[in-house]
């Protein structure tokens, strides 16, 4: 892999240090791939789906609760057309961040989203009122995911959404 990637570290320093940061493991997966869409200063579907693989690969509590964040939370860009883009790779991240939760419950973590509990409640009353469509899917999308794991996995976490 080194031997592929050389030529493009000899053109971007940057590309260059991040590199040798992943390659020390002083970064991870999520934040190399992070680091890099900023240091592009684009997001594109590509970049988009890379996220969803890496998190999906190396995905932790505190990452997701990072992306979700992040995800939930409406985005704008200088037009409409960088909205759209924008915000549907969001809510396609926030879907898959979500599902990563579900996952952890449905491995026994339940203590692990008990513990971030009070944080998604407080995203989800940030993500209130929804201001267009896009914004409706997200909120729907975290609803979802409040109630199933209140319906599904704890009667007490269920109560702390009252």
């Amino acid at each position: 892999k080194g031997s592929e990637c050389a030529g493009y570290c000899r053109i971007s320093p940057t590309l260059e240090r991040l590199c040798s940061e992943f390659t020390r493991g002083l970064l991870g997966c999520m934040e190399f791939v992070e680091l890099l869409e900023h240091a592009i200063g684009i997001k594109d579907e590509d970049m988009a789906k890379l996220k969803q693989e890496a998190f999906r690969v190396n995905g932790d509590m505190g990452t997701a609760l990072r992306l979700l964040a992040g995800n939930a939370l409406p985005k704008h860009g200088q037009d409409d057309e960088d909205d759209n883009a924008i915000n549907q790779n969001s809510t396609e991240l926030l879907q898959c961040i979500l599902e990563f939760l579900l996952d952890l419950l449905e491995e026994g973590e339940l203590q692990s989203v008990a513990f971030f509990w009070p944080q998604l409640l407080n995203i989800h009353l940030q993500m209130l009122p929804p201001n267009d469509t896009v914004a409706l899917r997200r909120v729907e999308l975290v609803e979802d995911f409040l109630l199933t794991v209140s319906t599904q996995y704890s009667v007490q976490l269920a109560i702390d959404l009252i």
